[in-house]
């Protein structure tokens, strides 16, 4: 008898969660993540991705023809050199990436550091440095946008 009344409670409580769930549109949030399964952190786009060519440089691999770093005249097979005054090997290696693998689970660690630099808050500014197809080294200053 008791474990009847205690199964009837326990059915009747989850009964009344789902009920509220999908009648109501109750969900739970999520705090780390936004839209796009994106963070807030990385939610904005300078405008182009990037990935690592077979001689292990940073190249740009796409880019967005409305971006800004399109009309500064970034373009694809541009070698990525530094971001934010700091070489680009060592930026990459300052950032963490353990948080997001949930988010990303077949990606490796490069790939998802590589994703997240082209990334940032909408807003937020990076100063790039880029070697130019005539080998000059060329600077511009990038803002991230939605």
């Amino acid at each position: 008898m008791r474990s009847l009344l205690r199964f009837l409670f326990l059915f009747g409580v989850w009964g009344l969660f789902v009920f509220c769930v999908l009648g109501f549109g109750i969900y739970p949030k999520d705090p780390v993540q936004q839209q796009n399964n994106w963070p807030e952190r990385y939610s904005g786009s300078y405008g182009f991705e990037l990935m690592i060519d077979h001689n292990g440089l940073i190249i740009v691999s796409s880019i967005d023809s409305t971006s800004q770093a399109y009309k500064l005249g970034v373009r694809p097979g541009m070698e990525l050199l530094g971001w934010n005054t700091l070489p680009v090997s060592r930026k990459l290696e300052s950032m963490k990436v353990s948080k997001y693998r949930k988010l990303f689970p077949v990606m490796t660690d490069q790939n998802i550091k590589l994703m997240l630099l082209s990334r940032g808050r909408p807003g937020e500014t990076a100063e790039v440095f880029f070697m130019t197809p005539t080998g000059n080294n060329r600077g511009i200053r990038l803002t991230a946008r939605l």
